[in-house]
């Protein structure tokens, strides 16, 4: 169905001539991992507790954000950061004997809804044209909340002999690429592309009529286990070395996957770290945030004329 041109933008342009509603920033700041590898306290600590605080990486973002009229702004994010850990940083002893470690690159494209709960001492922006009168209102100073959708790439990586390796390819729980029908026995290797939900806090101000800056912690809520390489007991170190076709790379394989006898002898490490032992809780999925200072520019719309600045402060609530 053709629609007439008339018509199209007349739809199309309370989006067009809303110059002040669209924001477009960069996010910097810090990425934290919480999983199987935490702060070595014990067994493991509530959320945050068992992060590792040593291993806090740089994260670096790029977003767009739309505002309405109301309390509601839509976002989309791009988003880098890298996460890590290390059993050798652990006083518990049972993780610091298992003598694992990870470090993985993620890559975030995500889409979210924020909700404006708290502002005060607005900023009205009226727009004028020949036939369009608009007032919009954005708040100085505001405190949201929001959650949404992601979409992120991660590959975990590990150090040995000097050589960093690709841990997902080694199927270090005895996974392998595809497993046979009907073979219950049989677990095929985790996907690196997987699904999030984003959610969290911030706050944000309106530096001038143009520039907006913000604080904001974002959770991830995960449906991985796999982003440390580390979910579920310790496999059969024969099948794993036999999965990557023996040879050096079995050898490498079974490497990777059982470290304990880097720390201990070898009559020790087997109760650890033998076939069946624990390696991972499966249970408890793994999860990062970001914590993130966020700079924004808002953008004008070419062809409307410039919005007139009027400060009216007042309070909304």
């Amino acid at each position: 169905m053709r629609v007439p041109l008339h018509i199209a933008f007349i739809l199309l342009f309370p989006f067009l001539s809303s110059a002040q509603n669209w924001e477009l920033g960069v996010t910097l700041g810090a990425s934290n991992y919480l999983g199987d590898i935490g702060s070595g306290k014990g067994s493991e600590r509530p959320f945050v507790l068992d992060l590792q605080e040593r291993y806090t990486k740089a994260c670096l973002g790029l977003y767009g954000r739309y505002y309405t009229n109301g309390n509601l702004a839509f976002r989309a994010n791009l988003i880098y950061g890298q996460l890590s850990g290390d059993d050798k940083l652990v006083d518990y002893w049972p993780r610091r004997l298992r003598n694992l470690s990870f470090r993985t690159n993620i890559l975030e494209l995500s889409g979210q809804v924020e909700y404006n709960f708290l502002s005060s001492k607005n900023v009205r922006y009226r727009e004028l044209s020949q036939n369009f009168r608009r007032t919009i209102v954005i708040a100085e100073r505001s405190l949201y909340a929001f959650v949404g959708v992601g979409v992120f790439h991660f590959n975990p990586t590990a150090e040995l002999d000097g050589v960093r390796y690709n841990l997902q390819t080694f199927g270090t729980e005895g996974q392998v690429d595809e497993c046979p029908p009907n073979d219950a026995t049989c677990t095929e290797k985790y996907n690196r592309v997987a699904i999030n939900i984003p959610m969290g806090l911030g706050i944000q101000y309106l530096v001038d009529k143009e520039y907006r800056v913000g604080f904001e912690i974002g959770w991830r809520k995960l449906f991985t286990d796999y982003i440390d390489d580390i979910s579920n007991v310790y496999a059969d170190p024969n099948l794993i070395a036999q999965n990557n076709g023996n040879g050096d790379d079995g050898a490498t394989a079974v490497a990777l996957a059982q470290r304990c006898h880097e720390v201990t002898n070898e009559n020790f490490w087997l109760l650890q770290c033998g076939e069946g032992s624990i390696r991972g809780h499966g249970y408890h999925l793994d999860s990062y945030f970001f914590t993130v200072i966020t700079v924004g520019y808002m953008i004008k719309t070419a062809g409307i004329d410039c919005p007139k600045y009027e400060k009216d402060r007042f309070h909304l609530f």
